[in-house]
């Protein structure tokens, strides 16, 4: 991943050095996809917010295993007797204290998400309105989301929906709206978003099972660091599974 920071920091990078750190560390095949159509304002923005987005993460999590690291060695030295003194009732308040502090940091699931602004590029034109009203509600769904959920006062599964949620809209469907919106533009048909399918209650049953399966592997997967891609693979699916029924 450092090869992503130097990129970053560089004040002109080149789009193709982008696309080829994100064929190598990326996994979203719509992005791929979306980056090697070629160099547009967008997909420069969209590369660059994505690859910071990798490295925040890449941060985060490797802060969190040192963390990790540090308390298990810690809990493992050896507790000298002799040398042990009377807890205060200050040091207990302190000592209790600083779990939910911790706990606070561990679940900012704001991280790597910034408010989005929906760009200042509208034409005049009744074909391309249907784009425009989806392209603005998708803009207003992750505002909501990201200052009304994703903050402490929100229980934590619903802070987690909501950051998934939200790097759903941000890393795959608005650039699907974009590509239609860029396309309308320059003539071409496109095809509008199909309604969703209604399920069955027989349906939406079987996908609640499978929501439920999904969230046991993903909290399976999270205890051990050596499957930590297949995490992200389960929460894709998690948020497909609940997209089918919302």
């Amino acid at each position: 991943m450092k090869d992503i920071k130097k990129y970053l920091e560089q004040k002109t990078p080149s789009y193709e050095a982008g696309v080829r750190l994100y064929l190598k560390y990326g996994k979203n095949r719509n992005l791929v996809a979306l980056f090697q159509r070629g160099k547009t304002d967008y997909n420069v923005r969209k590369l660059n917010s994505v690859l910071k987005y990798m490295y925040l993460k890449y941060e985060q999590d490797t802060n969190s295993k040192k963390a990790q690291e540090e308390k298990v060695k810690q809990e493992n030295q050896p507790i000298k007797l002799e040398a042990a003194e009377e807890t205060t009732a200050e040091q207990e308040a302190e000592d209790t204290e600083a779990p939910a502090e911790q706990e606070a940091e561990e679940v900012d699931f704001k991280e790597g998400l910034t408010e989005l602004t929906e760009p200042d590029d509208r034409v005049d034109e009744a074909s391309l309105e249907p784009l425009y009203k989806e392209r603005r509600a998708l803009y207003d769904e992750f505002n909501f989301l990201f200052h009304n959920k994703l903050n402490a006062q929100t229980h934590i599964e619903e802070r987690k929906e909501a950051a998934l949620r939200c790097k759903e809209i941000a890393i795959k469907i608005l650039p699907e709206v974009h590509n239609k919106l860029d396309a309308a533009k320059n003539g071409e048909k496109v095809v509008p978003t199909p309604e969703p399918t209604t399920l069955s209650e027989e349906e939406q049953e079987e996908v609640k099972k499978k929501i439920v399966h999904a969230q046991k592997m993903i909290s399976k997967y999270r205890k051990d660091d050596s499957k930590a891609h297949l995490v992200e693979k389960w929460e894709d699916t998690l948020a497909e599974l609940k997209a089918s029924i919302a």
